[in-house]
């Protein structure tokens, strides 16, 4: 028996705690202090004016204190919580929304084909898109 499924949303971290070890690539922070994502900690960034080697790319670009922690490459929790809920809690938040409501209208759609019409659907999506 053939199913119609969605694919549900991905989620990058479980929580705060997974994104700052993320961040934080070369253990370099002390319990109790949370990294800077804009720069990875190292308090520097990419000049944002530097043009792009076409052989190099941005490795010997110039580099320029960090503006988002004037390169200290550290963050209050405060200010990293809301960095990771705008973006990574709420996006998920809402493709998860998303999720349940095509899940919902999928479900109402089964109920109302038959199995040999889900089948010709399904074998008809395979054919289009190659799945």
């Amino acid at each position: 028996m053939l199913e119609l499924k969605l694919d549900k949303p991905f989620r990058c971290f479980a929580n705060i705690y997974q994104a700052r070890k993320h961040n934080d690539l070369m253990d370099q922070l002390k319990k109790g202090e949370w990294p800077c994502p804009k720069c990875n900690v190292s308090g520097r960034i990419i000049d944002p004016n530097a043009q792009c080697d076409p052989a190099e790319g941005y490795k010997m670009a110039d580099r320029v204190t960090c503006p988002a922690c004037e390169g200290t490459g550290r963050w209050t929790k405060k200010k990293f919580h809301a960095w990771y809920k705008k973006n990574y809690s709420d996006k998920y938040q809402e493709e998860m929304k998303q999720w349940h409501k095509k899940q919902a209208l999928l479900k109402n759609i089964k109920n109302k084909l038959a199995q040999i019409e889900i089948e010709v659907l399904i074998d008809a999506f395979r054919d289009t898109y190659g799945r």
